[in-house]
């Protein structure tokens, strides 16, 4: 019996610190689908191979008895999709490339695209961008128009459609991280040239804040801009990320709990998830300020 204990201690020992780190640092890098669904496939039946074998490893380390063996074998098979969606979380990080110059921005932009895929109902997420075209982001750090339009695989259209979001994740990212910003750009898309104009206007984004700032709330700013509640949410949001306004002046202190909680316990980051869950309850504006103030928090 001894001997017994002895292999269940080391194999847990092996399988804890040597094999299941592994299996969370394997990324998976292609735009292939095809590819990609067959590697997970496979990924996914090696994992719970492996995932029951610990689990009845674990009870040989204090002895073995064939009932109780039998009994956590059938639950290990139950329990393997619980470890499977936590085992999805923790491999978003490392979905990055070892050799990324901004692993962090790398990250963020990835989740972007698979909740824009979501939201637009795409299959495949190169649709989005391609994971080359990421790479590319965030080793150019573009921040106007001409820039992004020299990533491979961002033309006018996407320039147009996601442009935007993309400039303002860098700009946030550069910002939180001391990264030097050049003079700021308006994305021209109107006119035929690809060539960015410095802006004469404020930011989209600060004229909220500027209105917020002088006491007014989010419908008011709504009303007064021509612009959705959502978005003006949205606005806010990003100045919650820059510790610039106070979650809790916009959002009650209840909800803010009960939204962090949501990520917290179901590990994930996704604010299609959330919504999905709270439905009509909270608005995505919102969910996203708790994101942020989650980020900020980290």
């Amino acid at each position: 019996m001894s001997r017994v204990k002895g292999a269940g201690n080391y194999f847990c020992n092996k399988f804890e610190k040597e094999i299941f780190p592994t299996l969370k640092k394997l990324p998976i890098l292609t735009d292939n689908q095809t590819v990609k669904k067959r590697t997970e496939d496979g990924l996914e039946r090696l994992s719970k191979m492996i995932f029951i074998k610990n689990a009845c490893f674990k009870i040989t380390k204090t002895g073995f008895e064939i009932q109780r063996y039998i009994q956590v074998k059938a639950n290990a098979d139950l329990d393997f999709a619980t470890f499977q969606r936590e085992l999805a979380v923790e491999n978003m990080a490392y979905r990055v490339p070892k050799n990324a110059i901004h692993p962090k921005l790398y990250a963020q932009l990835l989740q972007w695209r698979d909740e824009e895929a979501k939201n637009e109902g795409v299959g495949a997420v190169y649709e989005i961008l391609r994971s080359s075209s990421l790479l590319e982001i965030i080793e150019q750090l573009p921040r106007d128009t001409k820039a992004l339009l020299n990533i491979k695989g961002i033309g006018r259209v996407k320039a147009k459609k996601y442009g935007r979001t993309i400039i303002d994740m860098i700009e946030k990212y550069c910002i939180n991280n001391n990264i030097a910003i050049a003079d700021a750009f308006t994305l021209d898309f109107g006119s035929g040239s690809a060539s960015p104009k410095k802006s004469k206007r404020k930011n989209t984004k600060q004229i909220t804040l500027g209105l917020y700032k002088e006491g007014k709330n989010i419908e008011e700013i709504a009303r007064e801009r021509g612009l959705t509640k959502n978005t003006i949410e949205n606005h806010l949001a990003y100045f919650i990320g820059l510790k610039q306004v106070n979650i809790y002046q916009i959002v009650q202190r209840f909800a803010v709990d009960e939204i962090s909680d949501f990520f917290i316990k179901n590990k994930t980051k996704a604010s299609s998830e959330a919504k999905k869950h709270f439905d009509e309850k909270y608005s995505y504006g919102e969910i996203k300020m708790v994101l942020e103030y989650l980020k900020i928090a980290e």
